[in-house]
């Protein structure tokens, strides 16, 4: 598809070529989608973040939702934040270390304690 084609369904020209690179990536060979799933978490968030338009939080929500990790935890994802915070946060928001020390006993089954934290949000 075209950019154009793909603007027609909401998305910015950026986002429209974000996608158009990532679909690029697989049909070229850079990205191969069982050679991710041999990869480990991190090699797999370096590889796709080689893609323009692939950003770490994106990387990590491919591992949880399209490789099915079950031990990633996304730092950058806001509602998961709000959800920790809501949880733990007393008079003032955690800070990212204090998160990092609450979500290490999760492990390792992080993944799920994020599909539970989306939920608690709705």
């Amino acid at each position: 598809m075209s950019v154009s084609e793909l603007r027609v369904s909401g998305v910015s020209e950026s986002k429209a070529n974000y996608i158009r690179n990532t679909a690029s990536a697989f049909l070229d060979g850079r990205l191969v989608s069982s050679k991710l799933d041999r990869l480990t978490d991190q090699e797999v968030i370096t590889v796709l973040t080689s893609v323009k338009g692939i950003g770490r939080w994106t990387a990590e929500m491919f591992l949880i939702f399209s490789l099915g990790r079950p031990d990633v935890f996304s730092f950058g994802d806001a509602g998961l934040m709000r959800a920790v915070n809501r949880l733990y946060g007393k008079k003032r928001p955690l800070t990212q270390d204090q998160i990092r020390k609450i979500t290490r006993r999760w492990s390792p089954y992080r993944s799920y304690a994020c599909i539970l934290l989306w939920r608690s949000l709705a």
